[in-house]
């Protein structure tokens, strides 16, 4: 794991704002700016998935990448949607190491863990749903409340955000990293104070800029110094109004979008910052005006705990009155001057650099635990995961000495395989980094030209074994074990292909590592279907393996699949299949009962089609359902209900994925499930010899 704490992470933040957005450029998308120009330096790749604005183009800007995704309109509203109705088809097509998802108004949570297996780290930018819920009668809060449950990272940026947090989401790893500021905002001069200052976003429900100037009115007449409203926003009309309406257009400006050295010359002259946020996470904004050394004056609002009380004035919320004295006490340039000195003190803690240190060392932290979740099972158990040789960086000489080693037999029971069964053998004879000692094919009474075509593929390791009477999968499995001679057998159904060539390499080396390890499932892939049916059963296979492949990370009874797996010998030479159940269930169960690991391989693939009628899924469904049963003849009703348990989290949470991105084929799956679930179960199922689906027989077609 050492060599993971150095490595170079490629790093995606999905941001809604981009600091070239003349519509919002907000204080997120500058922070995400100066992380991520950091994080480059560090050696880092960066890129930021951003809302299309009116004339955006994608750029790279100080080493990172800036990608527009939506539409760009001049109406940032219309923007939002679009951008947070993106993300979904956007995310599951990223690349990378680290996903940081800035929380996005008004839902807050884009819900990334559901489309990506990337880990995503929420980053709580926006986390008050609740308040867009009041403001537009719309229960975005509810989004906010089940979409965090999700996530296995947040960063908040204070104690509150994460209690929070925790409270929604007790299982979330927190890692409190506050806002930064740069260093230029230090050096600001302070020349004779000639103004108070409002810098932000004109948006009269969150910024509260109502409630500012309605206790300014108060004092009007008592305050040396005028009102300067800086930003831009959708209410800058009503603002203009409430001015007027509050006779203030002789006290108060609004002197635009401000940036850059424009910036700096009004904070050299102000006095000290109003900030009448009625609801705000830590603020770019705030940080920088207590870096240039002047006072706040805010409302005492719980996601505030990160400032000291001595870097400003706190008021009792949305008290008018109380805001308006505060106004006249921070106007004394004693107190300002005094509180400015230690604001900008304060604010030393919360650099830049300080803060991409941080993240960095979260990010590593990160990728190191999502390694050890794969790897360990989370009880380091070793073998449990991907490929061990990549992931924990085995010299490839020794991979390859460790692999001509080990000898392995492939067993392939065959009942009437004639579409497949030569391009299996061809696919067996195409792998590579392995001592490939024999190839058994028992044809199990076929009546098809099964024999023939598996003759027509020469090679010495082949033997065929034509039984003229079929006896069923489960005997000749039997009757495979009693021949095989390798270390290692793998069993292969007479309808799958192995996807890579180098998939016996990846299936063995859980054994090769753990001689514990007794069995090993493989990854079963879908070919692109035909017709609307196959459509429907290659989405489903896909949900089914998304549900699998979470439960315990892979290691379960339904990644034991009999299309393909790898056994021991210590293992498989004890084994013996009865008539009367699945196979495949039967040896998972077994293997743990006789002390053994079972490890999942995701890496190693192979391909199989899925059914293309009815009538043949309902043949495979009604001998999956009724498998269960007859396994508890063999091992307590306790030990296998356990096994075949889905946790309901798990299943819904893939069920609204693919309800989200395969609307049709998965609400059609789920009828066609229920309208087998209704069928009479009286007829008894043969477990061995069962009536093969024809349908799923060509997989190359």
């Amino acid at each position: 794991m050492k060599a993971l704490l150095n490595k170079k992470l490629s790093i995606i933040f999905l941001d809604f704002d981009d600091i070239r957005n003349p519509l919002l450029n907000a204080g997120q998308a500058r922070a995400t700016f100066e992380v991520g120009r950091r994080l480059v330096k560090k050696g880092h790749s960066v890129t930021v998935i951003t809302s299309k604005f009116p004339k955006s183009k994608d750029r790279i800007e100080n080493g990172i990448y800036y990608h527009h995704i939506g539409i760009g309109t001049q109406n940032i509203k219309v923007n939002n949607a679009f951008y947070i109705l993106s993300i979904p088809f956007i995310v599951r097509k990223l690349t990378g190491d680290i996903i940081v998802e800035c929380f996005t108004a008004p839902i807050s949570t884009l819900l990334t863990p559901l489309f990506s297996n990337i880990p995503a780290v929420a980053l709580p930018s926006m986390f008050n749903a609740k308040e867009f819920s009041k403001k537009y009668f719309i229960p975005f809060d509810w989004i906010e409340k089940i979409g965090i449950r999700f996530y296995k990272y947040i960063m908040p940026y204070s104690l509150t955000d994460s209690a929070k947090a925790k409270k929604l989401n007790p299982n979330i790893l927190c890692r409190i990293i506050p806002q930064g500021v740069g260093k230029e905002y230090f050096s600001v001069k302070h020349k004779r104070p000639k103004h108070i200052l409002f810098l932000g976003r004109l948006d009269i429900a969150q910024k509260g800029i109502d409630l500012l100037l309605k206790a300014y009115s108060k004092v009007k007449n008592s305050i040396p110094y005028p009102l300067v409203l800086a930003g831009h926003g959708p209410d800058e009309e009503k603002i203009k109004f409430l001015i007027k309406d509050l006779k203030l257009k002789q006290y108060v400006r609004l002197v635009g979008s401000t940036y850059g050295q424009k910036k700096i010359k009004l904070l050299e002259k102000t006095a000290f910052v109003a900030f009448p946020s009625r609801h705000e996470e830590m603020s770019l904004w705030a940080l920088e005006a207590l870096a240039s050394g002047f006072p706040l004056v805010t409302f005492d609002l719980p996601e505030y705990s990160w400032m000291d009380k001595k870097v400003g004035l706190k008021i009792k919320p949305f008290d008018e009155d109380a805001y308006a004295k505060a106004l006249i006490k921070a106007c004394n340039k004693k107190y300002f001057y005094k509180a400015g000195v230690y604001a900008r003190g304060f604010a030393q803690k919360f650099t830049w650099e300080k803060v991409v240190t941080e993240f960095e060392k979260f990010f590593q932290e990160i990728v190191i635990q999502e390694k050890e979740n794969i790897l360990y099972n989370k009880k380091k158990n070793s073998t449990f995961g991907f490929n061990l040789y990549k992931t924990l960086n085995i010299d490839k000489l020794r991979a390859s000495i460790i692999m001509k080693k080990a000898s392995v037999s492939i067993g392939i029971p065959a009942f009437n395989e004639e579409a497949n069964i030569k391009n299996l053998l061809l696919s067996i004879l195409r792998q590579k980094h392995c001592s490939l000692k024999e190839i058994i094919v028992v044809s199990d009474g076929s009546t098809d030209k099964t024999v023939s075509y598996a003759l027509e593929v020469r090679d010495k390791r082949i033997y065929i074994v034509d039984r003229k009477n079929r006896i069923g999968a489960n005997q000749t499995q039997n009757e495979i074990v009693k021949k095989a001679k390798g270390n290692i057998l793998i069993m292969l159904n007479g309808d799958v292909i192995l996807r890579d060539d180098d998939f016996v390499e990846k299936i063995i080396a859980p054994i090769l590592n753990d001689k514990k390890v007794g069995l090993v499932g493989a990854n079963v892939i879908s070919v692109r279907p035909r017709g609307l049916f196959e459509s429907i059963m290659s989405t489903s296979s896909e949900l089914r393996s998304d549900i699998y492949r979470k439960i315990r990370y892979g290691i379960n009874v339904y990644t034991c699949h009999g299309r393909a797996r790898a056994f021991s010998r210590q293992f498989y030479k004890h084994i013996v299949w009865p008539d009367d159940c699945p196979e495949d269930s039967y040896s998972y169960l077994r293997c743990l009962e006789q002390g053994y690991k079972f490890a999942y391989e995701p890496l190693a693939k192979v391909i199989f089609r899925s059914s293309s009628s009815l009538s043949d899924h309902k043949k495979q469904s009604l001998r999956f359902a009724d498998g269960k049963i007859k396994l508890e003849k063999y091992f307590s009703a306790e030990f296998v209900r356990k096994q075949f348990q889905i946790p309901m989290s798990i299943l819904l949470t893939s069920i609204l994925k693919f309800l989200f991105l395969h609307p049709f084929e998965t609400l059609s799956y789920i009828l066609v499930s229920i309208y087998l679930r209704l069928l009479p179960k009286n007829k008894e199922i043969d477990h061995s010899r069962w009536e093969i689906s024809l349908s799923s027989k060509n997989v190359s077609a």
